[in-house]
């Protein structure tokens, strides 16, 4: 499998699940994540949201990404907060969709993620196990 089809797979995906851990219970969500920068995945929330207090205390993440043909990708990483201003201000011009959440960069409730990737799996969805990809 190669790190092609797996962006395949995350462009034509309509969102994508963001999984962290609150305690010892697992918490999943939506999100909007199609950004990739070099080999690094950004996606923004709101600086008061539950997701970030769940990662300043374990900032192991997993994401996941299905398109229509229920092919997946899985990335697991570390995520923390991209305060460069640079890429705080591209992210936005380029995420016309996160926009509406902001009165732009220097709004307080914004926050950029990076999730640097540890391991990345694809699956076709007829097969049983997923396969490593080289990120």
């Amino acid at each position: 499998m190669t790190k092609e089809k797996a962006l395949a797979v995350i462009a034509a995906s309509t969102s994508g699940f963001m999984a962290t851990v609150e305690g010892n219970q697992p918490r999943v969500r939506p999100m909007v994540i199609k950004t990739i920068w070099e080999k690094k995945v950004y996606l923004a929330t709101f600086r008061d949201s539950r997701k970030v207090q769940q990662i300043a205390q374990q900032p192991n993440v997993e994401l996941l990404w299905v398109d229509m043909a229920m092919r997946q990708v899985r990335m697991a990483g570390v995520i923390r907060e991209c305060d460069n201003p640079t890429l705080r201000k591209k992210y936005l011009e380029e995420n016309p969709i996160i926009q509406r959440y902001y009165k732009g960069v220097d709004d307080p409730r914004y926050l950029l993620l990076e999730v640097t990737p540890v391991y990345v799996e694809y699956k076709e969805i007829e097969e049983y196990q997923y396969h490593t990809i080289v990120w």
